[in-house]
């Protein structure tokens, strides 16, 4: 439905989605996922070894197992035979607006790795967060968690500020996100189709799940980092932006390095309105 641009639509959030690339199942695999909705004890396995990735209360429980007992036989069936197949990777291309993605960081039904390789460059400006230590029922198994992106979510774009207007707004949000850690915030800045060459000489190129990982360790150590804009040269949708940085790092002694350099960053402005880096080149060359 988003694909289709309806009018009124400002913004998307996506809760543990299934990628939109189609599954290919065997004539078995089909069969057991038709009757993993069928008794109690079916349920009650799928619940406790796929869904979640730990116990629910008693009484969330129980409701997951009526409810799914009460599904009609055609939607346990249309499941693996139809949806499960559909190919909607062209449809999704076409989301214009502001979109996060949330999944649980243990998720076995639909893996963050799958959805950052088979989702996210496909709405190459869309945002994802990775709730730690749940599975796929988010809104069971983090309900408040799930409730604080909502809420943030909408108040953004209420408040005109989903998505940041200019390439200033976007380095000064990189720096913001880099020194407190928050490394989906600092992946958000980024388009998912961004290349970026390391000052080690390493190149991440269109691969959000590398990015993240790579952030990750370079954020543990809690370094610092402070970019000075030298100049801005911007045609249409494309900036190119010269940016002097300094990096602290506290070694294990507790002394502080510095680390300093020139960085060239290309920032493209996406279908929702937002400027993202495209291509980092924290060397420069």
């Amino acid at each position: 439905m988003a694909s289709r641009r309806p009018a009124g639509l400002e913004g998307l959030m996506l809760i543990a989605p299934s990628p939109p690339s189609p599954m290919r199942l065997t004539p078995e695999q089909r069969d057991t996922l038709s009757s993993a909705y069928n008794s109690r004890e079916s349920v009650g396995f799928v619940i406790d070894n796929v869904l979640t990735a730990g116990a629910l209360s008693s009484a969330l429980r129980e409701q997951v197992i009526e409810d799914s007992l009460r599904a009609s036989s055609e939607a346990k069936e249309g499941w693996p035979n139809t949806a499960i197949g559909e190919d909607i990777t062209q449809e999704v291309a076409s989301i214009n607006v502001p979109v996060t993605v949330i999944s649980g960081e243990l998720d076995r039904v639909d893996l963050p790795a799958t959805l950052q390789r088979e989702l996210l460059p496909l709405i190459s400006h869309a945002s994802m967060y990775i709730i730690p230590d749940v599975g796929h029922l988010l809104p069971l198994e983090a309900p408040t968690e799930v409730a604080s992106h909502l809420l943030k979510f909408t108040a953004a774009i209420e408040g005109g500020t989903a998505v940041y207007h200019s390439p200033v707004e976007t380095i000064a949000a990189f720096d913001d996100a880099f020194n407190a850690g928050r490394v989906d915030d600092l992946l958000a800045l980024f388009s998912n189709r961004a290349t970026m060459k390391m000052t080690d000489g390493v190149v991440i190129e269109s691969d959000p799940e590398k990015l993240r990982d790579t952030f990750l360790s370079l954020t543990s150590s809690q370094p610092v980092i402070r970019n000075h804009i030298r100049s801005i040269l911007s045609a249409g949708e494309i900036a190119l932006l010269i940016i002097d940085w300094t990096l602290t790092i506290t070694t294990k002694d507790r002394t502080l390095h510095e680390e300093s350099g020139t960085a060239t960053q290309v920032l493209l402005r996406s279908v929702d309105g937002g400027w993202r880096l495209l291509i980092s080149n924290p060397s420069g060359t």
